[in-house]
């Protein structure tokens, strides 16, 4: 669904809603973690309405994904009209529709810009990598809060 709208330059606070279209990966997060650092920085934002991508049903390829988004990869994110795909290019369109310190407007904007277009991959893996540090540990606490309890129980793996 493509919302029909007038078109709003880059800069001005349109609230027609937010559609993001996301699996739950890192491309997929960095425009969630977005939305929610505008909102901690005070920036009003318009309703955000999530849309599950299923890649395992291959949700990407049917023809109302395609439509917005013909590389059939998430994330994809519709406002007033307009589909965006790759998440630097949301990224940007975020912080030049919804102005915050997120996205400087002076020369400061190029020390910012080659982190949302540039370094993505390399966040993806950070994020990645971090979360799966995370269950492992939260995994083996687990494990030893159990053992350590004398519970009787077999322990097994996720």
């Amino acid at each position: 669904m493509i919302l029909q709208h007038g078109p709003v330059m880059p800069g001005t606070r349109d609230m027609s809603p937010l559609d993001i279209h996301f699996a739950p990966t890192p491309n997929g997060w960095k425009i969630s973690i977005m939305i929610e650092e505008l909102r901690e920085a005070g920036v009003s934002l318009p309703e955000v309405r999530l849309h599950m991508v299923n890649l395992m049903h291959g949700d990407q390829f049917s023809d109302e994904f395609t439509a917005i988004n013909p590389n059939q990869k998430i994330p994809a994110m519709e406002h007033n009209g307009r589909a965006i795909m790759e998440s630097g290019a949301i990224l940007q369109y975020l912080g030049e529709t919804f102005p915050s310190t997120l996205l400087p407007m002076d020369e400061q904007r190029w020390n910012v810009l080659p982190w949302c277009i540039g370094r993505p991959p390399i966040l993806a893996r950070y994020l990645a990598t971090s979360l799966a540090t995370r269950a492992i540990s939260m995994r083996q606490t687990w494990k030893r809060n159990i053992h350590s309890s004398g519970s009787k129980k077999k322990v097994t793996a996720c």
